[in-house]
């Protein structure tokens, strides 16, 4: 059994549902829980299902082709070309550029002695983070170097987000020594969030669809 919390808005403690059915379907038109108010979810948006593997059993969360996605929260996020993220209230994508990305693959393969200086057109972008909405205008965040603070205050933070529910210092996106993007959650009240296809759930998770926040618990 799982216990899954609902919690409908922020000040909202939440509903808690005894889950025993496999898969246990979460979907705005039907389900085995439907949230038929936000339309942001999608008719059949998720699913929970209780798999068997290697002497024990655990959950996994798969999202059914959702068009807006499922997001869990996380304390740090390995960010892959075309990932999506929360932040705050709104989404974003994260893109790396191509040229980028060829100049990594190529170093990865070897051990270099001396640290290359980055080119110019390195410096320029590495990557972007790109505001997803429905306006049709993307609003683009040039990643310009290996590290970046992103929040609300511009004394404290390269890429500042207008968005109160986004913290002073709210995240921080890296390169690792394997040339691989990160965003760690840096303490802030409402956490990152990555977009997922499928993962296995730990014995506490937290996950989102449209405006619905959700806490499952294994006993």
């Amino acid at each position: 059994m799982a216990v899954l919390c609902v919690r409908f808005d922020e000040d909202d403690e939440g509903q808690e549902i005894a889950v025993f059915a496999s898969p246990f379907v979460i979907g705005r038109v039907e389900g085995n829980l439907v949230i038929d108010h936000d339309t942001e979810i999608s008719g059949r948006h998720a699913e929970l299902i209780r798999v068997f593997d290697n002497g024990r059993h655990f959950w996994q969360l798969h999202d059914l082709k959702s068009t807006n996605g499922t997001f869990v929260r996380a304390a740090v996020a390995l960010l892959k070309d075309q990932q999506e993220v929360l932040l705050g209230g709104r989404r974003y994508r994260f893109e790396i550029d191509a040229a980028d990305d060829d100049v990594d693959q190529k170093n990865s393969s070897a051990t270099r002695k001396v640290q290359r200086a980055p080119s110019r057109a390195e410096q320029k972008a590495l990557a972007n983070l790109v505001e997803v909405g429905d306006t049709g205008k993307e609003k683009r965040f040039a990643i310009t170097s290996t590290e970046h603070w992103i929040g609300r205050d511009s004394r404290l933070c390269s890429i500042v987000l207008d968005d109160v529910m986004v913290s002073p210092r709210h995240a921080r996106l890296y390169r690792d020594k394997q040339n691989r993007w990160l965003l760690a959650n840096a303490k802030s009240l409402n956490g990152i969030w990555l977009r997922i296809s499928r993962i296995d759930l730990g014995s506490t998770a937290q996950f989102q669809m449209g405006e619905q926040r959700f806490s499952i618990r294994i006993p």
